[in-house]
């Protein structure tokens, strides 16, 4: 038999060790993995950390112009509703004006159209008269005309001479 020198061997021992060796190193690099997420893990929180405190800054200095928008709007709407209740008075005022207006010129057309209806007949009347005149004026200058030829020309111009028989 062959005899060995050196310290005793125990392959279940060193099985153990083995398994204790890979164990441990096992151990060490999940706790290096489970180190290194926890780093990612902290860096993305920190990094959400700024984005979320950025978030409530911008939140904030909308929510303060937000606020004194919201007060623009409602001291406009009371502006609004105060204006509309001041120029109602004054519309109605003015619808009653122009009613009265309309009313006031439909009178003067009516009386307009009632003069020129009491008027036109008379006044044609003259018309037709004063052309009969102006008529008879251009007959009796005709007639005198005539009258006035001289020498041997002269002829008695009788007006009305298709009258005589």
């Amino acid at each position: 038999m062959m005899t060995r020198k050196g310290p005793p061997s125990f392959p279940g021992l060193i099985t153990l060790g083995c398994i204790m060796t890979s164990e441990l190193i096992l151990f060490i690099g999940l706790f290096i993995l489970a180190g290194v997420v926890s780093v990612f893990a902290i860096l993305a929180l920190q990094a959400s950390r700024k984005a979320i405190v950025q978030i409530q800054r911008d939140v904030a200095e909308i929510k303060h112009h937000l606020v004194e928008t919201l007060d623009t709007y409602n001291e406009l709407g009371e502006r609004s509703t105060k204006l509309v209740s001041e120029t109602t008075p004054v519309m109605e005022d003015i619808q009653a004006v122009v009613k009265n207006a309309t009313a006031a010129i439909e009178r003067v057309i009516d009386l307009e159209q009632s003069l020129v209806d009491e008027i036109e007949p008379p006044v044609r009347e003259l018309k037709s008269v004063l052309a009969g005149i102006r008529s008879a004026l251009e007959t009796f200058r005709s007639a005198m005309k005539g009258k006035k030829k001289t020498g041997s020309e002269q002829e008695e111009y009788i007006p009305f001479s298709y009258l005589k028989k």
